[in-house]
């Protein structure tokens, strides 16, 4: 009894909760709009940041972010095979302060949004800055902007947000199944226990 009842509750959960939340793509919109200030960006810096052994490679490399003729791969194998035994090894993306374990040189961060006086956030879009020595590393950072904080886009959060919209629907389902069949407690069985 126990078994089949599991298997109609899983099915119901199943038509009621999990595949409404994966195929109702409007509902799902409608639901994150109502919730979307939850699911916000902390400030954070779209950056190019190449990595480099020796104060020359980061002249040069700085010299091949400016003319942006060339990628970014280009770059690392031409400084690999021009100025052996130097290295170039880069990270781009958008990136959070917390962000820092998709850094080798976490003290680029901290130094990118603790600058005292914000030169790193208030400066020109596409910015290449030659950070120097940070760590035994010699750091170039091309700045492609500061963004403030903001909400996400559904996309860049759907996860967390199916997960909330699930508990909503099950939550809705409840209060309809509570309407239709009011439970009714059974005292005389209570006292017994």
């Amino acid at each position: 009894q126990e078994y089949r009842e599991g298997i109609l509750l899983f099915n119901s959960m199943q038509q009621e909760v999990w595949d409404k939340s994966n195929n109702d793509s409007a509902g799902l919109e409608a639901f994150y709009k109502t919730i979307a200030d939850s699911f916000k960006w902390d400030n954070r810096f779209e950056v190019l940041v190449f990595y480099c052994d020796q104060k020359k490679t980061m002249d040069k490399v700085a010299k091949l972010v400016k003319t942006n003729k060339i990628s970014n791969d280009s770059i690392s194998k031409f400084i690999g095979t021009t100025m052996k035994p130097s290295t170039a090894t880069y990270t781009n993306g958008k990136f959070e302060l917390s962000d820092t374990a998709s850094f080798t040189n976490p003290d680029i961060l901290r130094t990118l949004f603790n600058e005292p006086k914000g030169k790193y956030k208030k400066g020109k879009k596409n910015t290449i800055y030659k950070m120097g020595t940070l760590n035994g590393q010699w750091i170039v950072v091309k700045v492609y902007q500061y963004i403030p904080s903001e909400p996400k886009k559904l996309d860049e959060t759907r996860g967390p947000v199916v997960s909330k919209y699930q508990d909503y629907l099950q939550d809705q389902w409840i209060v309809k199944l509570r309407a239709k069949y009011p439970v009714q407690v059974n005292t005389a069985e209570v006292e017994k226990i």
